[in-house]
């Protein structure tokens, strides 16, 4: 398990290329611009993290608290998040592909909200936090 101490000298943009963080407590890490490429951060604690640019394709965030987290204009792509809390996150200019797995509660609002992107995945509009997709699930419609 990380320790919070050693995330403090962690400089933006680090390589955590298949860091294996299950269970990790990272509450308010600020890992902008990281490559975390398939890393496993499977029941992690991520509330308020920053991973704002990051790229986080491959990532088991399976059971991740990502609560409040900042993940504008990260790379989902083929990216885990079966059962992730999202509450409050910010999801805004957030680029994913078919092999994304969402939590079932944002799920279909997400698939509404995003458009194709130039590469073949699809991105999220701006600015887009979760609270806006759990009123987009029960009004039907994106309520930015």
């Amino acid at each position: 398990m990380a320790n919070p101490s050693d995330l403090a000298r962690i400089a933006p943009g680090a390589n955590l290329i298949k860091a294996n963080l299950s269970g990790a407590y990272l509450s308010g890490a600020k890992l902008p611009w990281a490559d975390l490429i398939n890393a496993n951060l499977i029941g992690a604690r991520l509330q308020s993290a920053n991973l704002s640019g990051a790229n986080l394709s491959g990532v088991s965030f399976i059971r991740a608290n990502l609560s409040d987290a900042d993940l504008g204009g990260a790379d989902l792509s083929g990216a885990g998040l079966t059962g992730a809390n999202l509450s409050g996150a910010n999801l805004g200019d957030v680029s994913f592909d078919d092999e994304t797995r969402w939590p079932r509660a944002v799920e279909r609002a997400v698939k509404q909200a995003a458009v194709a992107d130039e590469n073949g995945g699809f991105r999220l509009p701006a600015k887009l936090f979760t609270p806006s997709l759990g009123h987009a699930l029960e009004s039907g419609a994106m309520g930015l």
